[in-house]
């Protein structure tokens, strides 16, 4: 009885899901000055913004958007995360679009924060989930960011969402939903690639080894759901690759070269052979312009990047935005967290493997 309590229901659950999309945004914007005034490091300092350069450039796409200006947009974004801004901006201009669609993000990312949640513990873990994130200054000041982060943190999240409930139910609707969420994580930044692949991977092993087995069903039978549950799966993300070329214009900077960590080591004192320019990269990852078999390579260069290491030059410093100020403090609830999500999912295997799969990326 209890288990067939937890199983999806519209007449409930897209309403838990709306309420708490709507509670989210709201608590976001009542929440947000709380969490920035409460920063020791920030109150009481006059700050002068580090991402200048990059707020002209929202505000240049979304005007290259509404003139149908390929040429214009910058290189370094995606249209696709671009896209519900644009839609704000139409009627309401540019600052206000771009603030207005921040808010509506909150309330996907809240609705998203609800689905993953109820995916993996019901629907109590649902709503906690939710509130829990409201703890959280980053999570609730996206309310106020004037940027194409909070459509890219809704896509992931919901992607994640989907995913978790695509591993729990194993049907061809779910896993359609999956595979939409995957493909929008695909198409609102490059970066993307590094969210899409652990989801894409455990949703796509749910398909194939998850299946009910049924003694009295014949082994075909059974690959052909099999074959059903992949399709519904992938074909969104084919038609997400269709629409790469649109997200990506052919002047995108590749994944590659957004991450090369050679001209800033250069910079800062590093020597030896491989700083010296011009910087070899064997591939060039774009989304929908780049083929899928060169994602081999993109993944070995990003290992590469990551075993380096920084020069003497580049110590890391303390200040705002810093790992000490906004994750260490939440390592032991992290912890707690996790000990208790096991709990929450009573060791089920594949819920276990769903809540893996979903907070890797992260």
């Amino acid at each position: 009885v209890r288990e067939k309590e937890q199983d999806w229901s519209h007449s409930v659950d897209l309403p838990l899901m709306l309420i708490s999309g709507v509670f989210y945004a709201w608590g976001c914007l009542e929440l947000a000055s709380h969490h920035a005034g409460s920063d020791p490091i920030i109150e009481g300092k006059v700050l002068i913004s580090s991402i200048s350069t990059d707020f002209m450039e929202y505000c240049g796409g979304l005007g290259s958007m509404m003139l149908d200006d390929v040429d214009g947009w910058p290189a370094k974004r995606s249209r696709g995360a671009a896209w519900l801004p644009s839609v704000m901006a139409g009627p309401l201009g540019i600052l206000d679009g771009l603030a207005m669609a921040a808010v509506l993000s909150c309330g996907l990312i809240g609705a998203g924060l609800y689905l993953w949640g109820r995916a993996l513990g019901g629907r109590t873990a649902g709503v906690v989930a939710m509130l829990a994130s409201l703890a959280m200054g980053p999570m609730v000041l996206l309310s106020h960011m004037l940027s194409y982060y909070p459509e890219i943190i809704a896509s992931f999240v919901l992607g994640a969402a989907a995913t978790a409930w695509a591993i729990r139910s194993r049907s061809p609707s779910t896993m359609l939903l999956a595979g939409m969420g995957i493909g929008a994580v695909l198409l609102v930044d490059v970066r993307g690639l590094m969210w899409a692949l652990p989801l894409l991977g455990g949703a796509g092993l749910a398909a194939v080894w998850g299946v009910k087995k049924d003694e009295d069903v014949e082994p075909r039978v059974m690959w052909t759901r099999r074959g059903l549950l992949l399709a519904a799966l992938v074909l969104p993300i084919v038609v997400s690759y269709q629409l790469g070329t649109w997200a990506y214009p052919a002047h995108t900077t590749s994944l590659e070269l957004q991450l090369d960590l050679r001209p800033l080591f250069a910079t800062h004192g590093a020597t030896g052979p491989e700083f010296v320019p011009p910087y070899e990269i064997d591939s060039a990852y774009r989304w929908g312009r780049s083929s899928v078999w060169e994602i081999p390579s993109t993944l070995g260069f990003i290992l590469e990047q990551s075993s380096m290491e920084a020069p003497e030059g580049l110590a890391s410093q303390e200040g705002v935005g810093s790992a000490a100020q906004h994750i260490d403090p939440w390592m032991l609830l992290a912890g707690l967290g996790l000990v208790g999500a096991l709990a929450v999912a009573k060791l089920r295997s594949w819920r276990l493997w769903a809540l893996f799969c979903t907070l890797f990326p992260f």
